[in-house]
């Protein structure tokens, strides 16, 4: 640790109030960064939850610059990674004046990939001048690019079709094979991350740095001092996600075509390959349109029993496809036995009867996808952390159910770790008011969301708009989009996927009397400061759908544990969601405003209790006249703005 002082840094007198004209000190603030001074001192590992306006990135960004040691900072978004490099640490690095080299490492498919950008250029594509075109500007920007990230690349779309074929993407990088390694992107960057004081990652690359010392990278993980988890809540399903494994219809027909289009020049080997493709789309093609006959999600083994999905003669062609392939020496410059390896375990895999684990069908656009994954990754996860010989911090806004953190350490096997927390220093008390309507129906009835809408837009009207209507689905939230077309004219109702999210984002910020309908992301790592947001109206308590073939599984196995699913899993899932989506309304010390949730099981169960203990300390009330008196009291600028 450097000779500077946490005391001094962040008191009324210190560093960042002489520097930073918006700094405020917070007692939470500073208890927290002397938290992980404490931990990265000592090698060990703390759990935190800061809430909404503790400054926890600053809290945790001071004292591990201020180390000297080398950091790995992970995050939830590559938006938030692009926030801590070119904002938070530099502002740091800036105000204390010490200097560190930092790196911002994303996924893969983030990549150029010179080696294939050529072999693409140098195709035939007679038919596509609008591929041709894309090809041109990245094959002319190529020389011109600095970290070689789609995102540099002026003109074409970042959802643009040929994206799939020129990254760095894992199913065709040849990795330490690639006669261009020297030159490639990825390469290049994952040396710098080698190098650097300070890198930042998301946590899926997180947890997939691990497997690339065997793809002729080199792991970072080992190297790291201290490792870093910001919006930690949402580690336990990245981590879930990375030890599931999956396949797709439309990657076994990719792998195939790949294989034909690069094997026509053998004439006797491409009519064979010719014949086990076009047997494989065949197959998926039958397959595809009798799935059209069944639900949109079934359980692999219910497909499996009704003979429904061609699960043998997938893995006989692709094995026939594969010995065909060891008589050319294309096979070894593409990686392709190794592909077809992985995809017929991956294919295995979700065909096995598994105790721990469940598999099941997905239908998506044009194809169907397949995945299995484990009901606990808990002994995994430690044996990872544990692996690292480092000091660990995880951290969120939502990490506490109640009064313990037993959902989130349970899950990631941290039962040993130091747990803190560290509550808002906003003032809720006075500054928010939580209204639970009277008078809802049940939330399974056919009206429930025209009464939701009924109840909520007096309060709208009363504040002039600026809400934001947060739902648990997306079929709510079109059927509200549809119900509220006709109340445009009061205000502009502006719906979630009608533009890019950061434009949406600000459309309602400049308007500043709008209403925005949202759900999934909206619900957390939004900030609209000020009075453009004024009420955050939640449709009903976010529990996870009960009836997904993961959950049906998930909570058949806690059950045979003698395990209670809902206690352990559905709520506290529940409360971390709600408390996310919540976080939302009060951004800065002089918001103020209005939490609606419509939900009325959070008065008429017994767990309503449990839920409102685990949120901030909030009055509620269930009479709208006093909702409008707290309006008309505490939001003044919009109240007078209304009269």
């Amino acid at each position: 640790m450097s000779n500077f002082n946490l005391d001094d840094i962040f008191s009324a007198q210190g560093i960042l109030a002489k520097k930073l004209s918006s700094f405020h000190p917070r007692s939470q603030q500073l208890a927290m960064a002397k938290a992980i001074q404490e931990v990265i001192d000592n090698n060990t590992s703390l759990v935190a939850e800061a809430a909404t306006g503790t400054g926890k990135t600053f809290a945790y960004l001071i004292p591990a610059l201020l180390s000297g040691k080398k950091i790995l900072i992970s995050t939830a978004t590559k938006t938030l990674q692009d926030q801590l490099v070119h904002h938070d640490i530099p502002k740091i690095l800036s105000i204390l004046g010490i200097a560190r080299t930092v790196v911002n490492l994303k996924g893969r498919d983030n990549y150029l990939c010179r080696y294939h950008i050529e072999e693409v250029a140098q195709q035939n594509h007679p038919h596509d001048s609008q591929y041709i075109g894309e090809i041109v500007k990245i094959f002319e920007q190529l020389p011109e690019l600095d970290i070689g990230e789609k995102s540099e690349v002026r003109g074409v779309p970042a959802d643009a079709p040929l994206w799939q074929g020129m990254t760095a993407h894992a199913e065709h990088c040849l990795a330490s094979k690639c006669p261009m390694q020297s030159q490639c992107f990825m390469y290049k960057i994952r040396q710098k991350a080698m190098a650097a004081d300070v890198v930042v990652v998301n946590h899926h690359l997180f947890f997939a740095d691990s497997r690339l010392k065997n793809e002729g990278f080199g792991a970072l993980l080992p190297s790291f001092e201290v490792f870093i988890f910001d919006e930690a809540h949402q580690l336990p399903e990245t981590a879930l996600l990375f030890y599931s494994q999956s396949f797709s219809t439309a990657q076994i027909l990719r792998l195939m075509q790949e294989v034909d289009a690069a094997t026509w020049l053998d004439k006797t080997l491409h009519q064979q390959i010719k014949k086990l493709l076009a047997a494989m789309e065949e197959s998926i093609e039958a397959f595809l349109l009798e799935y059209q006959q069944k639900p949109e999600t079934i359980e692999m083994d219910t497909a499996i029993a009704q003979r429904f999905i061609p699960i043998e003669h997938w893995i006989e062609l692709l094995d026939d496809l594969s010995r065909c392939l060891k008589e050319t020496s294309v096979t070894h410059e593409s990686r392709w036995e190794e592909r077809f390896k992985q995809l017929c375990e991956s294919i295995q895999k979700c065909a096995q009867v598994d105790q721990k684990g469940v598999a099941w069908l997905q239908a998506l656009k044009k194809h169907a996808k397949c995945q299995w994954s484990p009901f606990d990754v808990a002994d995994e996860v430690k044996s990872l952390m544990c692996s690292l010989n480092a000091s660990l911090i995880f951290t969120s806004a939502t990490l506490k159910t109640g009064s313990h953190f037993h959902w989130f350490t349970d899950a990631m096997g941290l039962g040993n770790a130091r747990m803190e927390s560290w509550d808002s220093p906003y003032d809720w008390e006075n500054q928010s008011i939580l209204y639970i309507p009277r008078g809802m129906p049940d939330v399974f009835d056919a009206h429930y969301h025209q009464s939701f809408i009924e109840k909520i837009w007096p309060v709208i009207q009363r504040l002039g708009g600026r809400t934001f209507i947060l739902f648990t689905s997306h079929k709510a939230l079109q059927w509200a989009a549809s119900f509220l077309a006709d109340y445009s004219h009061e205000f502009p109702i502006l719906v979630q996927g009608s533009q890019d999210k950061t434009a949406l984002l600000n459309t309602f910020r400049q308007h500043g009397r709008a209403v925005l309908l949202g759900t999934g992301s909206f619900w957390e790592g939004v900030d609209v400061q000020g009075e453009a947001l004024s009420c955050v109206a939640i449709d009903k308590l976010p529990f996870a759908n009960v009836s997904e073939p993961f959950m049906v599984g998930k909570m058949k196995y806690m059950k045979k544990q003698g395990r209670e699913p809902f206690a352990e899993i559905q709520l506290p899932q529940a409360i971390i969601a709600l408390k996310q989506g919540i976080g939302r309304l009060l951004r800065t010390e002089k918001d103020s405003g209005v939490l609606i949730i419509g939900d009325p099981r959070l008065i008429t169960r017994d767990y309503g209790a449990e839920i409102k203990q685990s949120l901030v300390s909030i009055p509620w009330t269930r009479c709208s006249q006093k909702v409008f008196d707290f309006i008309d009291q505490k939001v003044v600028n919009v109240a007078s703005e209304n009269v």
